[in-house]
């Protein structure tokens, strides 16, 4: 059989959705599954040495084998007693894989093979200082090693099947993945943990027309009460000559939470997010839709977050490569909160020029923020942020700094109604025309406040017409006429 174009497989694919310990666990699985289902038959202990000396060869964790019985024509395909350890030794999961004869998958007798179960007691997961996981450490690549079984050339064409140099006749359409973890849990670097029981996972690889998709979902438990704290669906559609280079599959994901602890966030968004005091400790409700667009790019469709901190909700492109969220034509990021609370002390507070100490002001107690126009980096740091911000509330009560109060409104205590509007771009908040007004008089502010230095550049105009200039510190701001 020619075997035509060719690239990785579907479980590669999935691999690459997410980085981290989402990815690195897809990858895993598409190695146990490929394993089961293609490597020729033999028996039980040469397969065991086979598996735990190939994988020493191509990667810098270990795995072991108990025992292995594959490639049988009537009986069950059966891995029992997998074990990965990280490369220190400590180990990250004990496992065990069970499938159906080949007799149904290579004969006639369906258009279905399967389930494929992976069952394990527990995955243990820890993340490093360097950003990386002991799971990820362990599937490493080590060097000059050559492909792994996840990236083996995978071809479908009519009724028959290639995997590498392994071929055979079926007209089985869809092969079916369960998946069963009593418990997985995720170490952070702050030592922080997050749990999540009973997960199952479930999932159909579907063939048609020499195309092939995949349908993913599953769901667990956070805590005790709530069994379906977490779920998931993820979907490929199918796509012909998907194995050819250069064809990109279209694929949707859903996830929601229910009272998942915030810490669930941290890791959907690699880790990389530090959202407990902007939501509290717990995540009420959570859903998002994304939809793959192109290779590197996808579309968050829609985001929804309820939490005590904050309500939340935003659409906009992510570009994976440059870990880029920008906006798409009408797209923004809302964010509601309560008006005495850590976004109006940290984050409104922070924005606003020439003013100390603001509270927000609203008969319903609660403000927004928006934005719109955005690209914010998602790689950590937020100083790279672009974004036209507006935050809304009836008005806003604030104190201006002693040495503009004293030289040119003689008045401390100020107020004056919302909206405000502020343009950010590279930790610079950027004022075309803000007024600051006191009961004796009304200042106009333009210039600039370097977020990061926490350095004026303004020029003031009182309302007699008179300009003034403003620099340094905001702490300590130096007025002098221009």
């Amino acid at each position: 059989m020619n075997p035509g174009p060719t690239n990785s497989g579907p479980m590669k694919l999935l691999g690459c959705l997410v980085k981290g310990p989402l990815g690195c666990f897809a990858f895993l699985i598409g190695a146990l599954v490929v394993f089961v289902i293609f490597l020729p038959p033999t028996c039980g202990n040469i397969v065991s040495q086979e598996m735990e000396t190939w994988f020493a060869e191509h990667h810098e964790g270990s795995l072991t084998v108990e025992k292995a019985w594959l490639g049988s024509f009537y009986g069950e395909q059966k891995i029992e007693g997998v074990s990965l350890r990280a490369p220190d030794g400590s180990e990250i999961f004990h496992a065990a894989v069970v499938a159906p004869s080949l007799e149904g998958f290579i004969s006639d007798q369906g258009s279905s093979w399967g389930p494929i179960e992976i069952r394990a007691p527990a995955v243990n997961l820890v993340e490093y200082a360097d950003g990386t996981s002991n799971l990820e450490r362990a599937l490493a690549r080590r060097d000059g090693a050559d492909a792994s079984p996840t990236e083996l050339p995978v071809n479908t064409r009519g009724d028959s099947v290639s995997v590498g140099p392994f071929a055979y006749d079926s007209n089985v359409a869809e092969i079916d993945l369960s998946i069963f973890i009593g418990r997985v849990s995720w170490t952070a670097l702050d030592g922080s943990v997050l749990v999540v029981n009973d997960l199952e996972c479930h999932g159909r690889f579907r063939a048609e027309d020499g195309g092939m998709g995949l349908e993913l979902s599953g769901r667990g438990a956070f805590a005790e009460g709530v069994p379906d704290g977490l779920v998931f669906d993820l979907d490929f559609a199918t796509v012909e000559r998907w194995a050819e280079p250069g064809v990109f599959l279209p694929w949707n994901l859903s996830v929601e939470l229910e009272q998942a602890p915030v810490l669930a966030l941290e890791v959907l968004a690699s880790r990389e997010g530090q959202f407990g005091r902007a939501l509290g400790a717990v995540v009420e409700r959570c859903s998002l839709l994304l939809i793959g667009r192109a290779p590197g790019l996808c579309r968050i469709e829609s985001f929804e977050l309820v939490a005590p901190g904050a309500r939340v909700s935003l659409a906009g492109d992510w570009r994976r490569e440059e870990r880029l969220l920008t906006a798409a034509g009408n797209d923004w990021i809302r964010i509601g909160f309560p008006t005495d609370s850590w976004w109006t002390r940290e984050v409104v507070g922070t924005l606003l020029p020439l003013m100390d100490e603001v509270q927000l002001v609203s008969a319903s107690e609660r403000a927004n923020l928006v934005l719109e126009e955005f690209a914010i980096p998602m790689n950590g740091s937020l100083w790279g942020l672009s974004a036209h911000c507006t935050v809304e509330a009836e008005a806003a009560v604030y104190l201006l700094p002693e040495a503009i109060a004293n030289e040119l409104l003689r008045e401390r205590q100020g107020q004056r109604q919302a909206p405000f509007v502020v343009d950010l771009a590279g930790g610079v908040a950027a004022f075309a025309s803000f007024p600051v007004s006191t009961e004796k008089g009304e200042l106009d502010v333009r210039g600039e406040l370097d977020l990061r230095t926490r350095e004026y550049d303004l020029h003031v105009r009182t309302q007699d017409g008179k300009e003034y200039r403003v620099e340094g510190n905001r702490d300590e701001p130096r007025l002098t006429k221009p």
